[in-house]
């Protein structure tokens, strides 16, 4: 389901010093991408940003035109109609004008490359991969994959950039919030930054909100995707024409994450959701693939927060008939941490306990107290204190490391195992090895609690 952008016509090319955007106020040098673009030249001839909106695409590629030697020719891919022809136009117009002397270099900049019809791609595409003697190329979008970069990359001939590489690293954010006048503690630009994951348009966003904040440090905890700032700008630049199916479809899967094509369709009942997924991920949806193979996806942060509102307002019996079957889906995977946290989102203890205590003997003779560890996060303090099952795997899991909380939680077990009738065998039999580890009662008691 791809992001549908309307066709469109090119502005005509303009010379050095014509057209190259500004620098706005609090604009952050992006001394260390500007590095590695020197870095490239002259072997690495094409430069392509290719990320989502916000990520400073523009920005970058002006403030490389601004230090360029030589003529630049800014193109900038504007509304209207476009068959192809304007745009291999604009950059025959380029080549043949704003660089009249054979030893006088261009850069020439194809900005916004998205809003062209995709036959105009075919234009780009043999410009990057074999660009005229003296010409650097320089190409924003939000996707490109009509672009045909392979061989290129392989060949070192091309610079790519990503939503990774145009992300705001420690330094620049903490520019960007000097620029608007705000100073936070180390912590709390970490905290910003990683609830951002760095996306410039975020860091801008939270700037706003953090700087009519009384206490900037309450605001950076607060700031999440469903700000209404940043709400409004995401629906603007990243929800905007797409259909219902595809909405209620995003919204859906926000509870899933992490998620497959292969979950996604067992939880909607759909097929063909890996495809889905896959042209997402193409658009640069602020979609963020967490294995090599792009089977296993997550959302932006921000825009997840944003999605998982927009799922809540379906009702509690829809969406806990969504965590259900999304826990049945993990359990049959055998991903018990992911089975028990649906459990939980849906509303059903029960169930969650009876995972938790089903997977306690597999990851006690395993080792694996990591992911026993993680099942339990998924509850409250008060909801493990509340139960035996639960208070004795916490027990299990402190036993080496932590024994005050260990014995306090085998109390809490010992009560219910004490109980006729209410513990199960399997219970009791893990109180009684809990308490001859623990050996609290002395040495007797611990052989007798061993035979036990």
């Amino acid at each position: 389901m791809p992001i549908r952008t309307p066709p469109s016509a090119v502005a005509p090319p303009v010379a050095h010093g014509r057209g190259i955007p500004a620098a706005t106020p609090g604009e952050v040098p992006r001394d260390r991408l500007l590095e590695r673009l020197r870095r490239g030249t002259p072997r690495t001839r094409s430069v392509i940003a290719s990320a989502p909106p916000g990520y400073g695409k523009t920005v970058l590629l002006a403030q490389l035109a601004r230090e360029a030697e030589g003529a630049v020719a800014w193109i900038r891919v504007g509304p209207g109609r476009d068959d192809g022809r304007a745009l291999a136009s604009a950059i025959a117009g380029a080549l043949s004008s704003a660089a009249p002397a054979a030893d006088t270099p261009l850069l020439l900049v194809i900005d916004d490359l998205d809003a062209a019809a995709p036959e105009a791609f075919a234009a780009v595409s043999a410009l990057l991969a074999d660009p005229p003697a003296g010409v650097r190329v320089a190409v924003a979008c939000r996707a490109d994959a009509g672009l045909l970069l392979g061989r290129r990359l392989v060949e070192g001939g091309l610079t790519r950039l990503t939503a990774d590489d145009l992300a705001f690293d420690a330094s620049e954010a903490e520019a960007l919030m000097a620029s608007a006048g705000i100073g936070l503690t180390r912590d709390a630009l970490a905290l910003v930054r990683d609830r951002t994951e760095g996306w410039p348009a975020g860091l801008r966003l939270a700037a706003l909100r953090i700087g009519e904040a009384p206490d900037p440090a309450a605001a950076v905890r607060a700031f999440a995707g469903d700000d209404r700032t940043v709400a409004a700008y995401l629906r603007e630049v990243m929800l905007d024409g797409l259909g219902p199916e595809t909405l209620a479809f995003l919204a859906s899967t926000s509870l899933l994450e992490p998620f497959s094509g292969d979950l996604c369709d067992a939880v909607l009942g759909t097929s063909g959701a890996a495809r889905t997924l896959d042209d997402l991920a193409r658009t640069n949806l602020l979609l963020v693939g967490i294995d090599p193979g792009g089977e296993r996806y997550r959302y932006h942060r921000l825009l997840g927060d944003l999605l998982r509102r927009e799922a809540r307002r379906l009702g509690p019996g829809p969406v806990g008939e969504l965590h259900r079957r999304a826990s049945a889906w993990h359990e049959a995977a055998r991903d018990a941490p992911a089975a028990v946290r649906h459990a939980v989102a849906a509303g059903d203890r029960e169930r969650a306990e009876r995972l938790v205590w089903a997977a306690l003997p597999a990851a006690l003779t395993r080792g694996e107290i990591g992911g026993m560890t993680e099942m339990l996060a998924s509850f409250d303090v008060d909801d493990v204190a509340g139960s035996a099952p639960l208070a004795a795997a916490s027990a299990w899991c402190h036993v080496e490391t932590r024994g005050e909380l260990a014995a306090h939680d085998l109390a809490v077990a010992e009560r219910a195992a004490a109980t006729p009738g209410v513990a199960p065998p399997s219970l009791r039999a893990a109180v009684a090895t809990l308490r001859a580890m623990l050996g609290r009662e002395g040495v007797a008691a611990m052989g007798r609690d061993a035979a036990a």
